[in-house]
Parts: structure tokens; C-alpha cells; sequence
């Protein structure tokens, strides 16, 4: 059944490639529709945020990119990379009955475990946003390649799970919050956001291209994030300019 949106509405499938995001940007290029979809069951060289490594065994993973060309409305890396994040905390509630948390400012977390990462790229052409979504991948994987924050959908569910059902109800969730979103409708996404965050109202660390800052966590929207230092007045900081978010406790740290 094909996705009702445009995120799916062609899939392009590889066995094997460097980089799905790779793929994507090629397409942009070559002037493929937005919404269309790199899917890949293994890559040699996927990259996630800062250029680290994202390793799967083959077919263990939703491994993918999606070539985007949003309006000006929501046409912001950080706000397609938190739409993304939703949407993934979503499908995984309608896949195992967990909830997701978010860690800024593109991983899902199952229990303080890492299970998806979120990258957006922009290009001339477009924008691309990568998901890899650790789906069945055995805990016995993670132990041999050292990945101790790292997990799988299947370590949370005694149910048997199906990559291409998951697929698709990850595209459905994508489209209905990208529709949103294409729409200017920011409230909602940035209160399923704060739904996921774990940090709202907790004494955090934020880290800027210019200093580091501590205090308690107000609020959460696209217009800025709002800190209470220990001494002063609040101070409010612009999304992008959030290099690291996290508690300054020892739970876990989300946002």
C-alpha cells in the first residue's frame, strides 16, 4: 500500500552502497521527486552527526534517505531533524509500546539506549534527511563492536518484528508530521517535542559555539530554548545555536 504523502512514494532499494545520504543528494541533483526514498540493507560508510560511523549488520536496520523540499516555513535543519525524531519516537510506541525519549539533537533513546539517529543536510537542490533505525540488531552485535549505549527495537519487544511493516508505518508517521510541519503547524510538533524531551524542568548543561551555560530548563520551542541560570534573569537561546544539551545529573540525559 502506497504512503499517503509524497515520503515513500517511490523507494529506490540497494543491497549494498557507501552512503544512502550519498545517494540522496546525487538525486536531488538529478532532479528526483521530493519524497522519494535511498533504502539500503547494508552501508560501508554511513555517517551520522560530527561524521561518526553508524554500523549495522545486514538487514538488521532501516537504513535510508529521504530527499526533501520543504517550505520556508519549516525549512530548518533543526527543526526537519527534530520532525524526524518524533516521528520515529512515534512509529517505535506503535511498534513495541515503549516510549522514545530524545537526546539532542538527533538521537532516539529506548531506556537510555541509542536505537535511531537523525541526519539532515541541506543542498542546493534540497534537503536530505537520513534515518537509521536499528530495528532487529541482537544485543550480541553491540557487545562485540564495544556499542554499550547502543540498542534495537527487538531488545524491547517479545513480539516478532518485520522490517517492511515497520518501513511503512515509519513512512505514514513521517508524512502525517512533515504535512504538519509544511502546513506552519509548529505547535503541535513542538509539543509532541516536549513530550519526548526528558529535560523539561531539570537542571541541565547547554554547550554554544561560545560557552557553556547551566541552569534549569524552562521550555523548549523553535524560537528559542529558555535556561534559568543559578543567578539572573532567564536567558533564551536560539535552537541552532545548541551544540549539546543534557542533564547535569547522573539520569539520562535527553532533550
Amino acid at each position: 500500500m502506497k504512503p499517503e504523502g509524497p515520503i515513500g512514494q517511490r523507494l529506490i532499494r540497494h543491497d549494498v552502497v557507501e552512503s544512502t545520504q550519498t545517494l540522496a543528494r546525487q538525486a536531488l541533483d538529478r532532479g528526483e521527486a521530493e519524497g522519494t526514498v535511498i533504502l539500503a540493507d547494508v552501508q560501508t560508510q554511513g555517517r551520522g552527526r560530527l561524521g561518526r560511523l553508524w554500523q549495522a549488520p545486514a538487514g538488521s536496520s532501516l537504513l535510508l534517505s529521504i530527499l526533501l523540499k520543504p517550505p520556508p516555513v519549516c525549512d530548518r535543519p533543526v527543526v526537519l531533524t527534530l520532525l524526524g525524531a518524533v516521528a520515529v519516537c512515534e512509529t517505535i510506541f506503535a511498534t513495541t509500546r515503549r516510549q522514545a525519549t530524545l537526546k539532542w539533537p538527533n538521537d532516539v533513546l529506548i531506556a537510555g539506549r541509542k536505537v535511531c539517529g537523525v541526519l539532515v543536510e541541506r543542498s542546493p537542490r534540497g534537503t536530505v534527511m537520513g534515518l537509521g533505525l536499528n530495528v532487529s540488531t541482537p544485543a550480541a552485535f553491540f557487545e562485540e563492536q564495544g556499542l554499550t549505549g547502543a540498542g534495537s527495537l527487538a531488545l524491547f519487544t517479545d513480539q516478532p518484528l518485520d522490517r517492511e511493516a515497520v518501513l511503512r508505518d515509519l513512512l505514514d508517521h513521517l508524512n502525517a508530521t512533515y504535512a504538519d510541519a509544511c502546513r506552519g503547524n509548529m505547535a503541535d510538533l513542538e509539543a509532541r517535542w516536549r513530550f519526548h524531551s526528558a529535560l523539561l524542568g531539570r537542571a541541565v548543561k547547554v554547550q554554544t559555539p561560545t560557552q557553556a551555560l547551566q541552569g534549569r530548563l524552562l521550555d523548549l520551542s523553535f524560537d528559542h530554548l529558555v535556561l534559568q541560570p543559578p543567578e539572573g534573569g532567564p536567558i533564551r537561546i536560539l535552537p541552532e545555536a545548541v551544540l549539546q544539551l543534557g542533564a547535569t545529573d547522573a539520569a539520562e540525559s535527553s532533550a
